[in-house]
């Protein structure tokens, strides 16, 4: 789905990434954790085609990119069919096939009675669920996801994961997924980087193990270890 290979990065004498390599295997889940500035959210801008590098290949060959970011996002003064309409338009696909879409979308995220509020009528957690619906509108090949639930507490965040997983089996994508939470990036993850230094380095590519990756001494053992990286 995509490929960095030896890709530089910097901003003026700041230097975020030198022959920086990673590549998706298939629909993979790759959660990307590391401290605050490391790079995290330059790698997205990357894949998304909104940041070029002075050097390296970038290959994207995934047709359809869905990004949700960390604020929601939402242009105000549309509603929630709106929002999750906007990214259709650019799209070969009728006026009925857009309706189709976007209802069978209000009813994966529990929205059916909330379609024409408001972005202001709406509470933060239900504001992150219409931007996972616009992103998995225009059905996407590559998922990107900048620390989505981090604003949200921790009840609705274990509650978006258990969407975001249910989403992601409806619509397979490759998917890359950055957060500072551990445990998040091992409850969802298929394989984990952890970031460190400036320009920053993928210090340990981790396999999560799926049948383990719901357990307590699993992910207390997974953390321990990736904590010990980070440090």
């Amino acid at each position: 789905m995509f490929k960095l290979e030896n890709v530089t990065l910097s901003f003026d004498n700041l230097k975020v990434l030198t022959d920086f390599n990673l590549a998706s295997q298939g629909h993979e889940f790759i959660s990307i954790l590391g401290p605050s500035g490391v790079g995290k959210t330059c790698i997205l801008n990357i894949l998304a085609g909104l940041l070029k590098p002075q050097a390296g290949l970038v290959s994207v060959t995934s047709l359809r990119t869905g990004y949700v970011f960390q604020e929601p996002r939402l242009i105000p003064w549309c509603t929630v069919e709106e929002n999750m309409t906007l990214g259709l338009y650019g799209l070969k696909i009728t006026k009925a096939e857009r309706t189709a879409r976007i209802n069978k979308l209000l009813d994966k995220l529990s929205l059916n009675n909330f379609a024409r509020y408001y972005p202001g009528q709406l509470s933060g957690g239900m504001k992150q669920r219409v931007a996972l619906g616009r992103a998995f509108a225009v059905e996407p090949d590559l998922l990107l996801m900048d620390e989505p639930f981090s604003s949200l507490d921790e009840n609705l965040r274990q509650a978006m994961r258990e969407l975001l997983k249910s989403l992601i089996q409806w619509n397979p994508c490759a998917t890359v997924f950055v957060t500072h939470d551990v445990r998040e990036a091992i409850q969802l993850a298929d394989r984990i980087i952890v970031l460190k230094g400036r320009p920053c380095q993928i210090v340990r590519e981790i396999n999560v193990d799926a049948g383990q990756s719901g357990e307590e001494s699993y992910q207390k053992n997974l953390a321990e270890i990736i904590l010990q990286e980070s440090l």
